[in-house]
């Protein structure tokens, strides 16, 4: 019977080695995925920006008047505030999201 730590060959790696390898592992596999997931989710945030602040510009080279439709109003300022507010709305996940560098200076 090996004893406990000792290679054998069952265990080509001690029960140290395989506990300290297996948590390499999970670290090593886990980390890289989650950077990659922040990574994709700033840059969805920063592509529904950029394409909502397009939508808003051309809505606003040419500006449609509100009306009435089989019951519904259509205000395309309502609509405008809305898809600022989504601009709003990712500026601040973005701000929340990417490093920030204060520069201070000390006076004594």
């Amino acid at each position: 019977m090996p004893s406990a730590g000792l290679a054998s060959p069952s265990n080509p790696l001690g029960a140290e080695e395989e506990r300290g390898a297996a948590l390499k592992v999970v670290k090593d596999s886990r980390l890289p995925d989650r950077e990659k997931a922040m990574v994709d989710d700033l840059e969805k945030l920063r592509q529904i920006r950029a394409q909502t602040l397009a939508l808003i510009e051309e809505l606003t080279k040419q500006p449609k008047p509100s009306y009435r439709l089989e019951g519904q109003e259509i205000s395309w300022t309502e609509y405008l505030g809305r898809l600022q507010a989504v601009v709003d709305w990712c500026d601040r996940k973005l701000a929340a999201q990417e490093p920030v560098e204060l520069r201070s200076q000390a006076v004594t």
